[in-house]
């Protein structure tokens, strides 16, 4: 690596050393002595950094092995070690002899950017005469410093950083003192890398950790969610899954009631009860990630709620900041067949990036939420259902395509006299007359087809033997797919109907019948009067008068 001095008027490359520059043989002798003893300090130096670098375990000890090995190599007063942070600036990690208001006007300061290739060390041998800006002139001057180095540090061919040594008076940088230091500086960013692929490593294996326990976490929940039945604790069991896979602080989950349109907290971990007063009802309207993930469909991230543009002036913002809640995220529960369901959130107290990796578990999670109200939902109309059918005075059976019963209601003990015990699992076949035998197939064959029976009148067999008269309509019964899986029959009893029809015909038979007779005998009397009578006035005269 070639070495750069920077000086006024330009760069300018370190002469190589000579020694035949000497005055004299003695001359010559001496200062090969002095670079022997020289060599030797600088070779035991570099020995006991590479035995520390060895050694070291944590990013402190690489950087304090290092400053020993600058100090005493090269002999500087001071030193330190920058290294780029995420951003791309240059930060002070470790140092020797530096105040906090040097390191303050002067960190991010490079001579190089972080995409420069083959980056080459630059010495400044005199601030007095060095080339550079004034102001940072003045503010190395004010630090006591007379001269200084930028000796790059790279990594897998990247520069990473730098270390930097200070002296007191102007210094001359020989070539063997900066070959030393690029020495340091290779072993240096060795050890970076080193540190970083081992940080990189533990990083990954916490990752596999964190993720194997929120892969647990979700078995468990599945388990629960088969046999706990008492749905408070479920959501109970959500909302510590959540807050373990995104290692979060708070965590919330909401229903949507389709009738008003909002999302309602059902359950919740961490907030205050002024929050969760708040928070009680969400528009999709709201200044909050639920009401934008609400009206969105999408998952909704504020890494810092201090920052985000939609909550900038609203009453969410306020609450937020008073639970103490700096960053939020809230993910749609989305039922099977694409329906909006709910909400799942989960708070942290600093600004917070969720990663991927969890997101995608709390995706996994939010499957299981959302299953889990898309079934609550589900056994509450079934309740609802079975309540209404089983208070019907109609008897209500459902079969398969096969013709076999498969539910049975009161109403149809009732009306038929088995339980229900007697008839799920037997054939619709026992209740039909044989002379009815053909209506079956019928009614199968057009609820194989989608086709609803309009009601018809008919007759059915009781327990007892006797004939009972019925109504029936008959009605397909649909899977979620739509596919038609069996028929849902309601009959209802129409004997005494039929029985007020059968009296009400026989009544009119009879007024028929004698209004028939009264008719009769009135035109035997009319005929009797008219008999023998030569004008109408004595016919009506003789009809009156009977």
């Amino acid at each position: 690596m070639a070495v750069t001095v920077l000086l006024r008027g330009g760069l300018q490359e370190l002469p190589a050393l000579d020694a035949s520059l000497g005055d004299g043989k003695q001359l010559s002798q001496e200062n090969g002595q002095l670079h022997d003893v020289a060599r030797l300090s600088a070779d035991n130096a570099l020995y006991r950094f590479t035995d520390r670098l060895f050694r070291a375990q944590t990013l402190p000890d690489v950087c304090d092995a290092a400053l020993d090995a600058i100090s005493e190599a090269l002999g500087c007063e001071r030193a330190s070690i920058l290294i780029f942070d995420d951003s791309g600036v240059m930060r002070f990690v470790a140092w020797r002899g530096l105040s906090e208001n040097y390191r303050r006007a002067v960190e991010g300061h490079s001579p190089w950017t972080r995409d420069t290739k083959d980056p080459q060390a630059i010495c400044l041998p005199h601030i007095d005469t060095a080339d550079i800006p004034e102001t940072l002139k003045a503010t190395v001057k004010a630090e006591g410093i007379g001269a200084l180095a930028f000796v790059p540090l790279c990594a897998k061919g990247e520069l990473v950083g730098k270390f930097m040594t200070y002296y007191d008076a102007p210094h001359v940088f020989e070539r063997a003192e900066m070959d030393l230091a690029v020495t340091i500086a290779r072993q240096l960013g060795f050890s970076l890398e080193r540190m970083r692929a081992e940080e990189s490593l533990r990083e990954a294996q916490s990752r596999l950790v964190s993720e194997l326990a929120a892969t647990q976490q979700l078995q468990k929940i599945s388990t629960q969610l088969i046999q706990e039945n008492e749905v408070e604790t479920l959501y109970e069991h959500i909302l510590d899954a959540a807050v373990a896979i995104m290692r979060s602080d708070f965590a919330s989950m909401q229903k949507l009631f389709p009738e008003r349109g909002e999302l309602r907290l059902l359950a919740y971990r961490g907030f205050d009860p002024a929050a969760a007063a708040f928070w009680e009802w969400v528009r999709p309207g709201s200044g909050s990630t639920c009401g934008v993930a609400f009206r969105t469909g999408k998952r909704s991230v504020a890494a810092d709620v201090d920052l985000s543009d939609f909550m900038a002036g609203t009453e969410d913002l306020k609450t937020y900041r008073k639970a103490g809640i700096r960053a939020v995220q809230s993910t749609p529960l989305i039922s099977r067949t694409g329906r909006l369901l709910g909400m799942i959130s989960t708070h942290w107290r600093k600004p917070h990036q969720p990663q991927e990796h969890e997101l995608r578990l709390l995706d996994v999670l939010a499957r299981q939420a959302a299953d889990l109200i898309e079934r609550k939902d589900a056994e509450q109309t079934a309740r609802r259902l079975v309540a209404l059918v089983n208070s019907s005075d109609d008897a209500i059976v459902s079969k398969d395509l096969n013709g076999i019963i498969t539910s049975w209601n009161d109403g149809a003990q009732r009306l038929f006299g088995y339980s229900a015990e007697e008839m799920i699992g037997q054939p619709i076949l026992l209740l039909i007359p044989q002379d009815h035998a053909n209506d079956e197939p019928t009614i199968l064959d057009r609820i194989r087809r989608g086709v609803r029976v309009e009601p018809f009148e008919t007759v059915r067999l009781r327990k007892d033997g006797t004939l009972v008269d019925i109504s029936i309509s008959v009605s397909p019964i649909k899977d979620a797919s739509g596919r038609v899986i069996g028929a849902s029959k309601i009959a209802r009893d129409i004997t005494e109907r039929k029985q007020a029809q059968e009296r009400h015909e026989l009544l009119t038979q009879e007024i028929h019948h004698r209004t028939k007779n009264i008719f009769s005998l009135v035109q035997a009397v009319i005929a009797r009067s008219f008999a023998d009578k030569a004008t109408v006035a004595e016919a009506k005269e003789a009809v009156l008068s009977r």
